[in-house]
């Protein structure tokens, strides 16, 4: 397991993330070809699976929508400026990646 910064720098909101810098996570994930890819925040993951139009909602947990044939994920963040989520609640979220990957490797 790996985790990455697709943006090494502090931003305000997804749309001060560059094309560049979405390109870049396309790229490191054609090179790593991950099992799943997982987006901490409902904006970066909507942003970058439904950019430019960005007013489609998303749930947290698996999408629908894929980046490259790789299931994706959506976790609550941990911010206290959102919506303060139960961490009971967020834990369910966080617990689901890992029973994913438990399923795929076991079949």
């Amino acid at each position: 397991m790996n985790f990455i910064n697709y943006v090494e720098r502090p931003t305000q909101s997804e749309k001060d993330i560059t094309s560049q810098e979405l390109a870049r996570l396309l790229n490191i994930i054609q090179e790593y070809q991950p099992k799943l890819v997982c987006f901490v925040g409902k904006k970066c993951c909507q942003y970058q699976l439904y950019m430019p139009q960005t007013n489609n909602t998303i749930d947290f947990g698996l999408q629908t929508r894929t980046i490259q044939g790789i299931p994706v994920f959506c976790v609550p963040h941990g911010s206290t400026k959102g919506p303060q989520t139960q961490f009971d609640h967020k834990l369910k979220y966080y617990q689901q990646p890992f029973t994913y990957l438990q399923s795929s490797s076991s079949s």
